[in-house]
């Protein structure tokens, strides 16, 4: 029977062995590709932890006298190809041992980029700074610093705003000071006279020094006796000279008019300065001070032209006496009128007269110029790219003249505001961990340092430890006189002595604004010799009241004219406050001010300058290196490329 048909199936032999063979192959070539796959990526793993590695090795080569010193971490990379064979020769000799499943082999490396501390504007020293300072000295040491800067120094503002109301007060008062002055010259010019010593003296040619009519009080136009008897003696008579010489002809000789002309160039000279005064003086006076001067600056003017014309006329008058004489009938004497009933002759010396305002010899009440350091350098403020010719403005103007007192006084306004405080706070913890100022410098004598005061340097960037003290003290000063003034002004018996003396020394003029000029002259001189004293203090290391007060006045109005080194030592040595401001605070005040460039640059120029000086005369911060961007290719017999990048942290 057919077993086909009886329904039996036919299977050949072999077959399920076949297919199985051909699962298992199936199986097996998978198996492998993942396995190649493995290799790849770790033969790739192992080129990218290989690269890290070399790299690391590399970095870990960081310039250590500049951790050590200042917890800066930087590469020195003064060879530009060093960096790049050296982590290649790394990496050949870490390659060797690791597994090499693949036998990959480097056919391209290249480091792609280098960040070096000049970069993004320092922001990498000062990431390095301020996270440095803080992680070993703890958060609470930025928030102690802050409140104490914000704090202790909030009291000036209230200065300030005296000063503001001083400031406008003084602009208006100094412009018409200035005007009264010349006023005053003007009368000198015309009248001859000015007051000294208590006296009134009187000139030797002066526009009213020639008359046309008898010599009196009455064709002088003068009704002072203190006047007229100061200057009668000088006057001359146009006319009666004129005629003494006159021939009976009517002319006169040639001789004598000569003789005669020259004092007539004499008195032209000094009308035509009278006139020029005069009309300057017209074009700025106000109305309502033409109302209480003490001439007629217009009319003056007018009549100076007049007899400027006259005086002219003199030497075209061929020696004509008719002519002569017919030209002084308009010739202006007595309607040149000054007003002096205000006149006093009571004197007083000015107390700030020889006042001698250059600050700089503050530095050496305490110390004596012996101690000030010497050390100077080459080149300041390398980093912040500010040229050494630039000068600083004159913060010291001399403020004994009227026009300038404005200035001054807006000088010495603290205008403390802070820009980023939070930012630059941790910035002057380090600088304080790090630096060293004039209060501290001699307990780092041991130290290899370019600068001696470092703070003084980033505050004021110039080349030696003496300039840059010295303007440190300027800064001082001018906030003090500004605390001490805006107290004096505020004090009504210290403001009326300076007042009573003021109108002993000017009160003569009538003038209230330049006696009130003068007051603030005298306040201004006073404050100015108080902070003497401050700042004296502050640099024999105590400390000083933040604010300015009746009790804390270290000088008294009758010691101003006695201003001198042995005053402001002895003054300072009494000095004894448990609390206060030191000069530390100082400095920290004025680092806020500053701002953060400002400072992170200077304080780079500090540490190079001490790298070169005390390791290595290459270090710079322009080859300082904190990190890198390699790339490697590998293309036998796979290709593989990898890329890493490293940086301080």
């Amino acid at each position: 029977m057919n077993k086909r048909a009886k329904g039996y199936k036919c299977v050949k032999k072999g077959s399920s062995t076949v297919f199985l063979a051909l699962i298992f192959m199936v199986v097996m070539m998978l198996f492998m590709a993942v396995c190649a796959i493995l290799c790849y990526q770790a033969e790739k793993t192992n080129i990218k932890r290989c690269l890290d590695i070399s790299t690391e090795s590399e970095f870990g080569k960081f310039y250590r006298p500049l951790f050590e010193d200042y917890r800066l971490l930087y590469y020195m990379d003064s060879d530009n190809n060093a960096m790049d064979a050296n982590i290649l020769s790394y990496f050949i000799k870490n390659q060797k041992d690791m597994p090499g499943l693949l036998k990959l082999k480097p056919s391209g490396f290249d480091v792609v980029e280098k960040y070096y501390a000049s970069d993004n504007g320092y922001g990498n020293v000062m990431e390095q700074m301020t996270d440095g300072i803080v992680y070993t000295l703890g958060e609470k040491a930025a928030d102690t610093l802050y409140q104490k800067i914000n704090e202790g120094f909030s009291g000036y503002a209230e200065s300030d705003s005296i000063l503001d109301d001083v400031v406008s007060e003084t602009e208006n008062i100094t412009e018409d000071a200035y005007i009264q002055e010349r006023i005053l010259k003007l009368l000198r010019l015309v009248e001859g006279i000015y007051i000294k010593n208590g006296k009134i003296k009187c000139e030797t040619v002066y526009v009213k020094s020639g008359v046309t009519e008898n010599i009196s009080e009455a064709s002088s136009g003068i009704d002072s006796p203190q006047v007229w008897k100061a200057v009668k003696d000088s006057k001359w008579n146009i006319s009666a000279e004129l005629e003494k010489m006159s021939k009976d002809s009517g002319e006169i000789s040639d001789k004598g008019f000569d003789k005669f002309l020259k004092k007539v160039d004499g008195l032209y000279g000094v009308t035509k300065q009278a006139y020029e005064l005069a009309e300057d003086i017209d074009g700025d006076i106000s109305d309502e001070m033409r109302k209480s001067c003490i001439c007629d600056v217009k009319g003056i003017k007018e009549k100076l032209g007049e007899n400027l014309d006259i005086l002219n006329g003199f030497k075209n008058a061929e020696n004509n006496i008719l002519e002569c004489m017919t030209a002084l009938k308009g010739y202006h004497i007595k309607d040149l009128y000054f007003d002096y009933s205000t006149l006093s002759l009571k004197s007083e010396d000015n107390p700030v007269e020889n006042l001698d305002n250059n600050p700089s010899g503050i530095v050496s009440f305490p110390t004596g110029d012996s101690e000030i350091s010497s050390a100077c350098i080459s080149e300041a403020r390398i980093y912040e790219g500010i040229s050494e010719e630039d000068k600083e403005d004159n913060v010291y103007p001399d403020f004994k003249k009227a026009e300038e007192l404005s200035d001054y006084v807006d000088l010495c306004k603290a205008d403390i505001s802070f820009s980023n405080l939070n930012d630059i706070i941790r910035l002057e913890l380090y600088i304080n961990e790090y630096f060293s100022d004039f209060t501290n410098a001699g307990e780092q004598a041991d130290t290899k340092k370019a600068l001696s005061y470092e703070k003084e340097y980033i505050i004021s960037g110039k080349k030696s430890d003496r300039e840059n003290i010295e303007s440190v003290v300027n800064k001082i000063i001018l906030i003090r006189t500004g605390e001490s003034f805006a107290y004096l002004i505020s004090d009504r018996e210290k403001r009326n002595l300076a007042y009573a003396s003021a109108a002993a020394i000017v009160g003569f003029t009538g003038m209230d604004a330049l006696v009130r000029c003068t007051q603030y002259i005298i306040l201004a001189g006073w404050a100015y010799e108080d902070a003497c004293v401050d700042v004296s203090a502050l640099l024999n290391g105590k400390k000083i009241p933040y604010l300015k007060k009746k009790d804390n006045l270290n000088i008294e109005y009758h010691e101003i004219p006695l201003f001198n080194k042995k005053l402001i030592s002895e003054k300072a040595e009494r000095i004894n406050y448990k609390s206060g401001a030191k000069y530390s605070d100082f400095l920290n005040l004025f680092l806020s001010m500053s701002g953060k460039k400002k400072c992170l640059c200077r304080s780079m120029d500090i540490i190079q300058y001490n790298m070169k000086l005390a390791y290595s005369n290459l270090f710079s911060f322009q080859n300082a290196a904190y990190g890198a961007k390699l790339y490697i290719e590998c293309n036998y017999p796979y290709y593989c490329e990898s890329e890493t990048e490293y940086y301080y942290r």
